[in-house]
């Protein structure tokens, strides 16, 4: 057995949480799974530092109010609580919104608020990235129970409107998975085929990714 994330062969494993524990909602049904992947321990350490990094980045851009993301406010809350420090640093990152910004897809403005009375939270492109391939390797292997390696090859998508053409994809041969109410999961691939392959994922009803799965192209 390898780990999902380095393909390295595991001579001590742990279970690394496919989407963050600390991210699901505080009503997700006790039924629910909470998908858990092989990882080697230095894998499973780096990426849950770099996931709670990316929560207090991520959980102040949404909106308290929307039932997907029950209790993740409270949860941010929490951490302030306990951990200074981390509300120091993100404090740091505050910034004015401009109107030449460019505002990550499915965040923004609250609406009903004055713009000039809202702050933005400048973040990684990097930091977002590394953590949703993190979680779209353990989504295909805890769907296909295969790894994403040679010839294969993971790729991130973010659009500001979906396109006809991924649309229709998943109209014709799509599986939803859902993990309590702030995970939604969609995968598609060609009839009778596992791959290629093409996922949407959407946390707490706002931050909607995409991802594909191909053969490498020669170049």
């Amino acid at each position: 057995m390898k780990c999902v994330h380095c393909l390295q062969n595991l001579k001590e494993k742990t279970r690394d949480h496919v989407f963050p524990n600390s991210w699901y909602t505080d009503d997700t049904p006790s039924w629910v799974e909470k998908w858990t992947v092989p990882s080697c321990r230095v894998c499973n350490e780096k990426f849950g530092k770099l996931e709670q990094e990316l929560f207090i980045k991520l959980a102040p851009c949404i909106d308290p109010d929307k039932a997907e993301a029950s209790g993740i406010t409270d949860k941010l809350i929490k951490t302030f609580q306990e951990r200074p420090h981390f509300l120091r640093e993100l404090s740091k990152d505050l910034k004015p919104y401009s109107k030449d910004m460019k505002i990550f897809p499915g965040l923004g403005p609250y609406k009903g608020f004055p713009i000039e009375s809202q702050k933005c939270i400048y973040g990684s492109w990097d930091l977002l990235i590394s953590v949703l391939e993190k979680i779209f390797r353990g989504v295909e292997y805890k769907l296909t129970r295969q790894y994403i390696e040679d010839p294969y090859n993971l790729k991130i998508y973010h659009v500001y409107e979906e396109p006809e053409l991924v649309k229709n994809l998943f109209q014709k041969n799509k599986k939803i998975n859902f993990l309590g109410p702030g995970f939604k999961l969609e995968r598609t691939s060609p009839d009778g085929m596992t791959r290629p392959a093409l996922y949407k994922t959407t946390i707490w009803g706002t931050l909607v990714s995409y991802a594909s799965i191909n053969e490498k192209q020669d170049t």
